[in-house]
């Protein structure tokens, strides 16, 4: 989403304004999700202090808006074509509040992927603790947590933070006798690689729709796609006891894409 996002807005906006304006959606939906507890966050009411933090970002926001307002007006003094600039100015206001939406989008990822995972196995560890009995958590990763992929920037960063913290926790609830793994699927048939597909077409016209989705499986070693039945039988070894001894891991299911 995010650098989807990036690559749309930068012809029309400029470096200054595509870096600045997915910031403020970041804020807004990040105060938003705080402030009513959304994706089962902890809710942070609003204060004083959020609300100041946020008024000095709109006024840096601004400033540098208008900046390059200021700079653009000077250009067009020695220009002929200041009329088509103008209407080039106004339109940036669309791609201005889709610099903001970009950055909500970011924000919610972020949320759901990295957050989902910390406060799910926060729960699960609470619950195990509480009973005194043994525990086995099982994080959703990707191959994209092991390996970045264009286009997937903002997907990648939060997956690589899935693996992080499945490392982490596994280390911290060990002494509880709890194990902490994650499953790293590779490229499957499902809705989401349709959506990636379609933004690949997007960024490189040279693909037609299916072209990335077979460039992908084609590398795959044992020469198919992933079906859901190879993620299912790895999650259930994990989750039975002849995977006592095994924690800390993100194991890729890809078929043979991913190496490490």
């Amino acid at each position: 989403i995010y650098l989807t996002g990036n690559i749309l807005l930068f012809p029309h906006l400029g470096g200054v304004q595509t870096v600045i304006m997915p910031i403020v959606g970041q804020i807004i939906m990040s105060m938003l999700i705080d402030n009513f507890g959304w994706f089962y966050s902890p809710t942070h009411a609003l204060n004083i202090i959020r609300i100041l933090g946020a008024l000095l970002v709109l006024l840096g926001v601004f400033l540098a808006i208008s900046a390059q307002k200021l700079f653009s007006a000077r250009k067009e003094i020695i220009s002929d074509n200041s009329l088509l600039q103008n209407s080039n100015r106004n339109s940036q206001w669309f791609w201005r509040i889709g610099g903001i939406v970009t950055g909500m989008f970011s924000a919610s990822q972020t949320d759901i992927n990295v957050f989902g995972t910390v406060f799910g196995t926060q729960a699960a560890a609470k619950q195990f603790i509480k009973q005194h009995s043994k525990g086995k958590i099982i994080n959703a990763c990707s191959i994209a947590g092991q390996e970045s992929y264009t286009m997937l920037g903002t997907y990648s960063a939060t997956k690589h933070a899935v693996r992080a913290f499945t490392q982490v926790a596994a280390k911290e609830l060990a002494k509880h006798q709890i194990t902490v793994n994650a499953y790293c699927p590779g490229v499957a048939k499902t809705k989401m690689w349709d959506r990636i597909d379609e933004e690949m077409v997007k960024s490189d016209p040279s693909l037609k729709p299916g072209d990335a989705f077979k460039k992908y499986s084609s590398e795959i070693a044992l020469g198919r796609y992933e079906k859901p039945d190879d993620v299912a039988n790895l999650v259930d070894f994990l989750a039975s006891s002849k995977s006592d001894y095994i924690t800390g891991q993100a194991i890729l299911v890809d078929g043979g894409l991913v190496y490490r």
